[in-house]
């Protein structure tokens, strides 16, 4: 009969093909991995790509997995079989993060199928390597509960899949506390417009992203500040190959003057301070941290129920007015305009966005995931005892 392992120190090995620290992903990993190491359980990291110095600050093991020189599909499943492997050598429970076809547990990030149908408007290739990859994750389904970052990804894995919603559990990505707040808000606003050369009288509406600029809107960003008053320019932050696109779209517009693009900065609270208003137009956002970070920075924020961070605005006063239905350019620049014609709505919209977003720190996600996490290992040891 296996030993009892309930009493043993309790493991997990995380298994994620990239933690760069980079990507809202990877730095709610590490978080993840920290927390846990101070809770006393042993943590290891399963990764194709993770600086060994941000493993040990995180207080985990990392355990690098061989990257192939082979095609996307092949690439996927190499390292599914590689990482499950030495996941199950670490012991314990083992946490997927979408990239290993058997997790214990599993936290999904992203829903390929349901964007691609929203932002391109067809359903995807079924040759496309991360949808087939996806599919064969269900297919296999061998995690015993999945947590979804929104109530929309956990609809859309139901009824897609068929994951019964005994297994779903939503728990809302948490910000960074330490580095989103109002503290500098009025001088990070000040120095913004100084930089871009904005007169008193303009006001300035943000886009934000880290990148992939068609899934998270710009063109409808554009096409908002066009139906805009002159009066009104426009910052574009995100990583992307080329803006040219974009600004030869904003030029078609007749708005280039009125627009910027930036690539991305590490400050990006500061850059939410300087903003009178934020435009969040995704076609479809499982999550989209920039609304909660703009939100707990103090920003007044324009988006639609299209973007999973929505989802804790929803029952205030004025969310009917400025989180709409979908994504549309009229009905975004009408809900722009209505604040910044009025600094008082536009402050107590803030202020009420802030105080929805503000409890949901990383630490808040972290003792929402924990209780899911060791129900999984009780389920584990229980099964060892069979």
């Amino acid at each position: 009969m296996p030993a009892d392992r309930s009493q043993e120190q309790p493991t997990v090995a995380i298994v994620a093909r990239k933690v760069t620290g980079t990507t809202g992903t990877s730095r709610t990993i590490l978080s993840h991995a920290r927390l846990l190491a101070d809770a006393g359980w042993r943590v290891a990291i399963v990764a194709e790509s993770a600086p060994a110095e941000l493993a040990a600050a995180a207080g985990a093991e990392l355990v690098r997995v061989p990257r192939l020189p082979v095609g996307n599909w092949w690439k996927r499943r190499a390292f599914s079989a590689f990482a499950g492997f030495y996941g199950r050598r670490v012991g314990g429970v083992v946490w997927g993060h979408g990239d290993d076809l058997q997790p214990d547990l599993l936290s999904l990030h992203n829903c390929v199928h349901r964007a691609h149908e929203l932002v391109r408007g067809r359903p995807i290739d079924p040759a496309d390597a991360v949808a087939r990859f996806f599919e064969r994750l269900f297919q296999v389904a061998s995690f015993r509960r999945l947590i979804a970052n929104s109530q929309r990804m956990a609809d859309d894995v139901q009824t897609r899949f068929g994951v019964p919603a005994s297994q779903v559990v939503v728990v809302h990505p948490g910000y960074d506390s330490d580095r989103f707040g109002t503290t500098g808000r009025e001088r990070n606003r000040a120095a913004l417009r100084e930089r871009l050369r904005l007169p008193p009288d303009r006001s300035l509406l943000g886009f934000v992203t880290s990148g992939d600029f068609e899934k998270r809107g710009a063109t409808t960003f554009l096409r908002t500040l066009a139906a805009l008053p002159p009066s009104v320019y426009g910052l574009l932050v995100g990583r992307e190959a080329s803006f040219a696109p974009w600004q030869q779209e904003a030029a078609a517009l007749g708005i280039a003057e009125r627009v910027t693009f930036e690539p991305p900065t590490q400050d990006v609270a500061a850059l939410y301070h300087g903003l009178d208003v934020l435009v969040h137009p995704a076609a479809y956002e499982e999550f989209g941290q920039v609304v909660q970070e703009a939100g707990v920075c103090g920003t007044a924020l324009v988006t639609s129920r299209r973007v999973g961070a929505s989802e804790r605005l929803l029952g205030l006063e004025l969310a009917e007015r400025f989180v709409l239905d979908g994504p549309e350019p009229a009905g975004l620049a009408a809900a722009a305009l209505a604040l910044l014609d009025d600094p008082a709505l536009r402050a107590r919209w803030a202020e009420a966005a802030r105080q929805r977003y503000a409890p949901n720190t990383v630490a808040a996600n972290f003792r929402a995931s924990l209780p899911v996490l060791e129900a999984v290992r009780g389920e584990l040891a229980a099964g060892a005892r069979r």
